[in-house]
């Protein structure tokens, strides 16, 4: 009877057990979702990123770049903090489709070469409006790892700042 009286306490005074928690990700990071940037490596080939988390899909000597202000650069703490709050701000109504710029691509041989560059027009589609850029990203293929990340990315949206500007909106 005095454990039916402690499991009936324990329950009614809320100890946290059944109480709701924040999902926890396999590794602790947080998988890419709406940005899709494991898309820019399509290329008629099936490289992708190993891990879709945004810390392993950007080298950690990563670098964004806007096309209307070439002397200001932002790091992989910047981007990656701005996708985050990109996805929190728009929730599941954000979505970006990236596509092979068929004009200005130059055919890319992704068989693990060690730098390769990738030219990829993009939409992003939010609950106010679809904005629409033109993106060169070098992506960098680690040896060591064995898997390809980004080493830099240069924007040219086509209403400045643009949504990847960590500085924009």
């Amino acid at each position: 009877m005095k454990g039916i009286i402690a499991a009936w306490l324990a329950t009614v005074t809320g100890c946290g057990v059944f109480d709701p928690r924040d999902a926890e990700f396999p590794d602790g990071k947080p998988t890419v979702n709406n940005v899709n940037l494991q898309d820019i490596l399509q290329n008629g080939t099936t490289e992708r990123f190993t891990n879709e988390a945004y810390e392993d899909i950007f080298h950690p000597d990563f670098e964004y770049v806007s096309a209307y202000d070439l002397d200001t650069r932002y790091g992989k703490a910047s981007m990656v903090n701005h996708l985050r709050l990109m996805e929190a701000n728009h929730g599941s109504s954000l979505r970006v489709l990236w596509a092979p710029d068929t004009v200005r691509q130059i055919p890319a041989d992704l068989n693990q070469a060690d730098t390769t560059s990738l030219y990829r027009v993009y939409s992003v589609l939010t609950e106010q409006d679809t904005l629409y850029g033109d993106a060169l990203f070098q992506v960098v293929y680690e040896r060591v790892k064995g898997s390809w990340s980004i080493l830099r990315w240069k924007d040219a949206p086509r209403s400045p700042p643009g949504i990847f500007n960590p500085s924009g909106r």
